[in-house]
């Protein structure tokens, strides 16, 4: 079917995993061309609209039950005048639907959103300085549910080659959107190069209430 274009709809039945207190749950789908409706049990959970190559995650926590639950998508690709493509003009594949992995995830109350980094590398002067390099950023946490704790710590690793180069902490009042994380200040640094691309590793783990999230 490769010229259609109109609603395609999914439908899927799965288990609920098992689940503490606490504990939220996430669909997170890769790529959905273009404008999806997500229903959870005949509710609607959650949408994404006019961006057909961005992923994004629904919370399906409040629609689940115990058992079996039953997903459904639709998924429309009709060509739109406020959305890429731009009415029938377009020069790649014509998609339509689910064509990436959809991902179950459990979280806990504190979940992140978004984390954005911003690395600068300070080159080196001469042959017998080494390059270093700043890291900047922040996270996003999603809309708390559980209101109960009043603050949330942050755990941060930077890694490269598996080696710890640098840990911290940071501890925020909660509930909170947007948390700025502790600027990172590195000497003799691996800059990236496509002979050697050189990659350092963030993990950052969120603590509420005692527990990892």
């Amino acid at each position: 079917m490769e010229e259609y274009r109109g609603l395609g709809w999914y439908e899927y039945r799965f288990e609920t995993p098992d689940l503490h207190a606490g504990n939220r749950v996430w669909l997170h789908f890769e790529v959905v061309y273009r404008d999806a409706t997500i229903w959870i049990n005949g509710v609607e959970a959650g949408s994404h609209r006019n961006s057909g190559y961005t992923a994004f995650h629904v919370e399906v926590t409040p629609y689940l039950k115990a058992g079996e639950n039953l997903l459904v998508v639709a998924v429309d690709n009709r060509n739109s005048d406020i959305a890429l493509p731009k009415a029938n003009s377009f020069d790649w594949a014509d998609d339509g639907g689910i064509i990436r992995n959809v991902t179950m995830v459990v979280t806990g109350e504190a979940a992140i959103n978004y984390v954005n980094l911003e690395a600068v590398p300070v080159l080196a002067v001469s042959e017998q300085s080494a390059p270093s390099g700043t890291i900047k950023g922040s996270i996003t946490l999603h809309e708390a549910l559980n209101i109960d704790v009043n603050q949330v710590e942050l755990e941060l690793f930077l890694k490269q080659e598996g080696l710890t180069v640098w840990s911290g902490q940071q501890i925020a009042a909660y509930p909170c959107t947007s948390i700025p994380l502790p600027e990172i200040c590195l000497d003799d640094v691996n800059l990236w190069h496509f002979d050697h691309p050189n990659l350092y590793e963030m993990t950052i783990r969120t603590i509420f209430d005692g527990c990892i999230h």
